[in-house]
């Protein structure tokens, strides 16, 4: 994976996990503690996430770190980049 195609896998997660979980950016950022521009930018793939940030985002979003990565489910060729 490339760092073009982990760009837009996490910002692909971060939008859907949070539409799930009934947020807005913004309420995202609040429980976060990120600004709105951050949460935006990361969902846009304008700048990679940093491990400590990702946690913040998972914990804000009530998920464990390893299923944001889809641990703990099968991945089907449709859930696959490129």
């Amino acid at each position: 994976m490339d760092i073009d195609e982990l760009l837009a896998f996490t910002s692909q997660r971060i939008i859907a996990i949070r539409k799930d979980s009934g947020l807005s950016q913004q309420a995202l950022a609040e429980r976060a503690g990120l600004s709105v521009d951050s949460v935006g930018k990361l969902e846009r793939g304008e700048q990679p996430v940093s491990m400590k940030t990702l946690n913040k985002l998972c914990q804000a979003l009530g998920i464990p770190l390893p299923a944001f990565f889809g641990a703990g489910r099968s991945i089907s060729q449709d859930d696959e980049l490129g």
